[in-house]
């Protein structure tokens, strides 16, 4: 079944929908049911474009974190005349935490996934979008690939696909400890133990680690992101 441009504009209300029932409603209390619904579409059209609700939020998550890394990045860009990869990793992570402790709807939506997403037994349920989709696979490939390259060229392969697998679920697993009160701390401690858990798999050293920290702290400062209906993400 060819996608076509009918089908694009499907595939466009379906993910409109969720998106709306999800920032509402979380990501526990909204179906599959309310979302065809929703968008005015069956279940077959669903089951073909995403399959389950899982994917549609692993989709609607990944494209959220594609928008800030891109905004995170211009904001940089204007403001320093430069970006540099690492701290633009470090200032991203800083910025998550931001965002989760502001918008609680945010934070939820994204905590209920990645706990749906363990239950299921997935690594990280970002994979599912990207074994999807090969583009999708394409571009993260080539994200850790360019960290590679300009962050630790000296990186093995077993390292770097160990930083692939582990480095999203380990972020996930933070903040939904902290999310359910399991972590007290501020999140200027929590954005922290992100960069330190990120580019230690990375396999930088401690110094940088802490320049790191220091800079990004400062960076965020200058950054101001703002949450709109439905995850949209803009500049303020």
């Amino acid at each position: 079944m060819a996608k076509t441009g009918k089908g694009d504009f499907a595939e466009g209300k379906i993910i409109e929908s969720a998106k709306e029932l999800f920032y509402e409603q979380g990501f526990n209390k909204t179906t599959v049911a309310q979302i065809t619904r929703h968008a005015g579409v069956n279940n077959g059209l669903f089951t073909y474009y995403f399959g389950s609700k899982s994917n549609i939020a692993a989709t609607i998550e990944s494209r959220f974190r594609l928008d800030m890394r891109n905004l995170v990045s211009q904001a940089m860009f204007d403001i320093y005349g430069d970006y540099n990869l690492a701290l633009g990793i470090a200032t991203e992570y800083r910025v998550i935490v931001d965002l989760y402790e502001r918008y609680p709807k945010l934070r939820v939506f994204v905590m209920e996934n990645f706990a749906a997403a363990q239950q299921l037994g997935d690594v990280s349920h970002n994979d599912i979008v990207n074994m999807q989709n090969t583009l999708a696979a394409s571009q993260r490939n080539h994200f850790y690939q360019m960290q590679r390259r300009l962050i630790n060229p000296s990186i093995s392969d077993t390292d770097l696909a160990i930083y692939e697998a582990v480095g999203i679920s380990a972020a996930n697993a933070l903040v939904s400890s902290w999310h359910n009160g399991l972590i007290d701390c501020s999140k200027e401690y929590l954005g922290d133990k992100f960069i330190e858990i990120c580019f230690w798999l990375l396999g930088l050293g401690d110094e940088r680690i802490e320049q790191l920290k220091r800079e990004s702290l400062e960076t965020i400062n200058d950054i101001h992101l703002v949450l709109k209906p439905y995850f949209i993400l803009e500049l303020e």
